[in-house]
């Protein structure tokens, strides 16, 4: 099983792995009268529920926790000060500024949950059902989803990463960061990725006018898609 999630997470941040368990969360009786709306409002044997990750897949399991009928305790634990939102456009149109940083994802609905942003979740107590918190703080669960996605590797050298200049796209403060640096039209752009993002910020690149270098890791690592979009690149004149 190990083997099988470390393969997930490398493959693909959004992937959907099934644990066999031995008490599930729902009863499984529970499939018709749910269907025909009479979700038991009593099903929830854990009084807490604990979900590591507070971005569109940590959002989309609550609200699929509170359609099931769960009406106990919900927490969302995630490290950026963040609500969830939308993470595509960090890479194209917020670069542009066809779009404002603040991509935040539609919560339809009061879904009651207790948000715990701003301080990653760094460690679980499996015998004592706890949590513990970057910021020092523990949580006491009954249940814990894990719904993080990847992170963007970051410079091997801390010396040279932290040099003016070198920045990292992830997330919505690295895109304002970027944001920023690329409307100063800076004379050249190196970028170290030849996925769809590396291809996605290039494109941006040759769209806002610097010279940039894009520099491509081969391997068995490229994206499907990528060698396509680098070569369009080239013969739009690029290095």
């Amino acid at each position: 099983m190990r083997d099988e999630v470390e393969r997930a997470v490398h493959a693909c941040p959004v992937r959907a792995i099934r644990a066999e368990v031995d008490s599930p969360l729902v009863d499984p009786t529970s499939t018709e009268r749910d269907a025909a709306g009479l979700a038991d409002q009593s099903f929830a044997s854990p009084s807490r529920i604990v979900v590591a990750g507070a971005s569109l897949a940590g959002l989309s399991a609550a609200e699929t926790l509170r359609d099931l009928g769960y009406h106990g305790d919900l927490v969302l634990i995630g490290d950026e000060p963040h609500p969830p939102y939308d993470r595509p456009p960090l890479s194209k149109q917020v670069l542009t500024r066809r779009l404002s940083t603040d991509t935040s994802l539609p919560q339809p609905r009061d879904l009651n949950i207790d948000w715990r942003l701003g301080a990653a979740a760094r460690g679980i107590d499996l015998i004592a059902g706890r949590i513990e918190l970057a910021n020092g703080g523990a949580l006491d669960y009954d249940r814990f989803l894990i719904a993080t996605g990847t992170r963007a590797r970051p410079w091997p050298k801390p010396d040279e990463a932290s040099v003016d200049g070198v920045l990292t796209l992830r997330g919505r403060d690295d895109a304002e960061r970027l944001t920023q640096r690329l409307a100063a039209s800076p004379g050249r752009v190196v970028i170290i990725g030849g996925g769809f993002i590396g291809c996605e910020l290039a494109s941006c690149c040759r769209e806002m006018g610097p010279r940039r270098h894009h520099r491509r890791k081969r391997g068995r690592a490229d994206a499907a898609g990528a060698r396509p979009a680098h070569r369009r690149l080239h013969d739009h004149g690029d290095p």
